[in-house]
């Protein structure tokens, strides 16, 4: 007599495996709830090794991403704008005369920062060549224009001088003073010597002669006291042998008057 092979038991509470037929006379347990916050048998929980990791697990919320390391530091540009703040005060003195010495001092201190900042490529290039050529070009404006300076007054202290020594040269140099007086009659002459202003009656031809120091200013004038139409009167003042005026006057009560001066 034939037997039909039994199958294992199958443990109360557990679903039949693939291909295993429910045991005769037991109910397969599909309507038992699956209890929520227990795992599913023969499933792994969360947490276990080799499974996904659950909230809280490994890298949760509320904790720290991977590290990206800190920011680039950036390049400063604190070189590059002194010297262009240095560059800027020199280009605005260095055109007064003397004080843009201070003018210089900026320049030089403006380019050396302008020049560092170029070397190290700091960042700010366009401030840096821009204060490196203003310090420049004040640096050449202050010594220009210093040297002008210094050559005027060079020229005008000589200038000076010369009149100074020119002065005291003439002030205690002695002239040698000569006036001449001509008429065709009567006549008046009024002139002026170291003794102050003096008048003579004249009807001839007249001169006089005196020494004086110092710059001279010489004075002389001759007056007809004919009302002839045919008279004639001249004057001359020659000083140091070199004549410096002479006038002529023609008619009745004519007139000529001579004013000059040494050199």
């Amino acid at each position: 007599m034939s037997t039909t092979p039994q199958q294992p038991a199958q443990p109360q509470g557990q679903p039949p495996l693939q291909g295993q037929q429910p045991v005769q006379g037991q109910q397969p347990d599909y309507a038992k709830p699956q209890t929520y916050g227990q795992p599913q048998q023969g499933a792994p929980g969360y947490g276990q090794p080799g499974q996904p990791q659950g909230y809280g697990q490994g890298q949760g919320y509320g904790q720290p991403g991977p590290a990206y390391g800190p920011p680039g530091q950036q390049p400063s540009k604190a070189l590059a704008i002194v010297a262009l703040v240095l560059g800027g005060v020199a280009f605005l003195t260095c055109w007064i005369p003397f004080v843009n010495g201070l003018a210089i001092a900026l320049g030089i201190a403006g380019a050396v920062c302008g020049l560092i900042a170029l070397i190290r490529k700091q960042a700010g290039k366009p401030l840096a060549i821009t204060g490196l050529a203003l310090s420049v070009v004040a640096v050449i404006i202050s010594v220009v224009v210093n040297m002008i300076v210094i050559a005027a007054a060079t020229s005008a202290s000589d200038e000076l001088r010369k009149f100074s020594e020119t002065y005291s040269a003439q002030a205690s140099a002695q002239h040698s003073v000569q006036y001449k007086a001509t008429t065709t009659g009567k006549a008046t002459v009024t002139y002026m010597d170291n003794n102050g202003s003096s008048n003579e009656e004249i009807t001839a031809n007249w001169t006089k002669d005196f020494a004086e120091t110092g710059y001279v200013i010489g004075s002389l004038s001759v007056m007809s006291d004919a009302g002839d139409a045919s008279t004639q009167v001249s004057c001359e003042i020659i000083i140091d042998g070199k004549s410096v005026s002479k006038k002529t006057g023609t008619g009745a009560y004519a007139n000529a008057s001579c004013s000059g001066s040494s050199n």
